[in-house]
């Protein structure tokens, strides 16, 4: 019974730790989704998504935004590849501290491509 108590209370505070928020709203773009968050070491986050105009579009492009205890940043673009859509952004931390953004990019799933963005520590 103690282990199924101590379950339920550390599974009540994690749950009271979780905040809804919009990251924006006024969004740069009519159509966005795919998102992707990290904890950067400072403490803040780091939300990425895909948007433009519609998903495929050639306009679609990768953007970012920064919440630090001000809130969040207004978006901004972090990856556009010229006349084809990008899609599906995952930002990750690698074992030696360097922040990776990997993406793709193409007209349609059969024909996509990945790239890759780095942020320095």
């Amino acid at each position: 019974m103690m282990k199924a108590a101590t379950l339920l209370c550390g599974a009540a505070m994690i749950a009271s730790a979780q905040v809804k928020e919009f990251v924006s709203i006024d969004m740069p773009t009519p159509s966005c989704h795919a998102s992707t968050i990290v904890e950067l070491s400072s403490g803040d986050l780091l939300a990425s998504w895909f948007g433009g105009t519609k998903e495929g579009a050639p306009d679609v492009a990768i953007w970012i935004s920064r919440r630090t205890p001000n809130g969040w940043s207004t978006p901004r673009e972090a990856a556009r590849e010229p006349k084809v859509a990008t899609y599906n952004p995952v930002l990750f931390h690698s074992a030696d501290g360097l922040l990776w953004l990997y993406y793709k990019l193409g007209n349609s799933p059969s024909s996509w491509s990945a790239a890759r963005g780095i942020q320095s520590r």
